[in-house]
């Protein structure tokens, strides 16, 4: 399935106090470690930032959030309008052992729905799932009321919960 990979990157980081992106594991940054792990699955590869140029040289669209300063939903926002596919897998890039595999087998379940997303000891992962176009509506109506949390978005589209 074309797809494409949103990694979300415009995060204030205001208790790590530096940039979580820019951060070095073992040697690489994190923001690569993701990218390097999820490339190869997608037909394009965005990062969402806050509209700072401070990601340039990794291999991805630079892309900016439309409505900025409303978290990671804003960031879902983004990754979905600026996405040239109907599916979006969207990534936090505080993610350092995201799993390849694991975002094959979310978009091997999308069909029919408006999100795939995770469980984890019976907790859902919305910053680590697939997302359609479909989306799109109701992720603007969270943010315009206010209601700023992924899983807020949860009870307004088909969602299918992957457990672990």
């Amino acid at each position: 399935m074309l797809a494409s990979l949103a990694v979300l990157a415009g995060g204030q980081s205001v208790r790590m106090g530096k940039d979580k992106a820019l951060l070095d594991i073992a040697g690489r940054k994190l923001l690569a470690r993701v990218i390097e792990e999820l490339d190869g699955c997608f037909a394009e590869v965005l990062i969402v930032t806050r509209g700072k140029r401070r990601y340039d040289g990794f291999p991805a669209r630079l892309v900016a959030d439309l409505i900025p300063g409303r978290g990671p939903l804003s960031g879902i926002h983004a990754a979905l309008s600026y996405a040239r596919y109907p599916y979006t897998v969207v990534v936090a890039c505080d993610m350092p052992f995201v799993s390849r595999s694991l975002a094959r087998l979310l978009l091997s379940e999308a069909e029919g729905y408006d999100a795939v997303i995770p469980l984890f000891r019976g907790r859902s992962e919305p910053l680590f799932a697939v997302y359609h176009k479909n989306c799109l509506g109701p992720v603007e109506r969270c943010l315009e009321e206010g209601r700023l949390r992924a899983v807020d978005l949860h009870p307004y589209v088909r969602v299918k919960y992957v457990p672990e």
